[in-house]
C-alpha cells in the first residue's frame, strides 16, 4: 500500500513539473543578417546587370525584400526573396556554384527574360493580370490611362511577377479592348480579391485588433480601397469602426487612437473606408 502511495505522488510530482515547465524557446533563425545581406547583393548585382536605368532599394526592416524601379515610369518590381532563401542559403554555405544558378534563373523569372516570359501569355490571363495603382496625378506616366479616384488618380497596370507594368493605349488594342472595358474588369480582379479572401495581418496583440495591413504582401495594395466591399472587411476584423491610411505600397486600417507607422503616404491623413470606392469606373 506504501509503495502504490509514493507512485502515486511521484506521478503527480512529475506532472506539475510538466505543467510548470516552461515552454519550449522557438527555434532560432536559420538564417543571419549577414546572410540575407548577401543573398540580396548576389540578386541585385544580377539585377544591375539586366535592367539598365533601374534603381534598387533596400528596406532597412525587410532584409528579404528587394525593389526594382524604373527610371522615368512608374513601373515597380517587387521582390519577397524567403522564398528563394530556403533553397539558396544551404547551398551558399556550402560554397555550391549551385547557389549561383538559383539566383541567375531568379532574376531571370522576375525580369521577364527567362522561361515563361509575357509570350507565353494568352488574352483571358492577361485579363486575369489587369490591376490598378493609385498614384498622385502629377506622377502618372504622360502614356498612362487613369481615372478619378478622390485626390488620386488610378492608374491602369498589369500585375507582373510581383511588380506592375504600365498598360497603355497600344496594350490594350493588342488586347481588344477599348479603355472603360480595361478598367472595368481591373476593377472586378481588385473586387474578387476582396471576396475571395483578402489576406489581413493584424499589427498588434489586441483582441480584436486595434490595426491591420490588408494585403501586406501586395505592392498594389493601396488600390483595395477602390472595391466598396473592403469596409465591410475590416469591420468583420477589427469589430469597431476604422480609418484607412494609404502609402505607396500598402494599405492599412487602424481604430482612432491607435497610432501607424508610414512610409511614403499617398495621402496625409486617414480615409474613411469607401471614401474611394468605386461602385463603377468613374470617366
Amino acid at each position: 500500500m506504501v509503495v502504490i502511495v509514493v507512485i502515486a505522488l511521484v506521478i503527480v510530482a512529475g506532472m506539475v513539473f510538466l505543467l510548470r515547465s516552461p515552454p519550449p524557446k522557438p527555434a532560432a533563425p536559420t538564417w543571419s543578417e549577414q546572410d540575407a545581406a548577401a543573398l540580396r547583393e548576389a540578386v541585385a548585382a544580377r539585377l544591375r546587370e539586366r535592367l539598365e536605368g533601374w534603381t534598387l532599394d533596400a528596406p532597412a526592416d525587410k532584409p528579404l525584400v528587394l525593389v526594382a524601379t524604373e527610371a522615368g515610369t512608374e513601373r515597380r518590381i517587387h521582390m519577397d526573396l524567403r522564398q528563394l532563401a530556403e533553397s539558396w542559403f544551404p547551398l551558399h554555405g556550402q560554397g555550391s556554384a549551385e547557389a549561383d544558378e538559383l539566383v541567375e534563373s531568379f532574376v531571370a523569372g522576375v525580369t521577364g527574360q527567362g522561361e515563361g516570359s509575357d509570350d507565353e501569355v494568352n488574352a483571358s490571363e492577361l485579363r486575369d493580370l489587369l490591376a490598378l495603382r493609385l498614384l498622385p496625378s502629377e506622377r502618372v506616366p504622360p502614356v498612362g490611362l487613369s481615372r478619378p479616384a478622390g485626390e488620386l488618380r488610378a492608374v491602369l497596370v498589369r500585375r507582373d511577377r510581383g511588380g506592375a507594368d504600365l498598360v497603355t493605349a497600344e496594350d490594350l488594342a493588342a488586347m481588344g479592348l477599348a479603355p472603360g472595358e480595361a478598367f472595368g474588369i481591373a476593377l472586378e480582379n481588385l473586387k474578387r480579391d476582396v471576396e475571395e479572401g483578402l489576406e489581413v495581418e493584424p499589427l498588434d496583440d489586441g483582441n480584436p485588433p486595434g490595426a491591420v495591413a490588408l494585403a501586406p504582401h501586395d505592392p498594389l495594395a493601396a488600390s483595395y480601397a477602390l472595391v466598396p466591399l473592403l469596409a465591410e472587411k475590416i469591420r468583420k476584423v477589427v469589430k469597431r469602426e476604422a480609418q484607412i491610411y494609404l502609402d505607396e505600397e500598402s494599405l492599412t486600417a487602424a481604430v482612432d487612437g491607435v497610432e501607424i507607422e508610414r512610409e511614403k503616404p499617398l495621402v496625409a491623413g486617414a480615409l474613411t473606408p469607401g471614401a474611394l470606392a468605386w461602385n463603377s469606373v468613374p470617366d
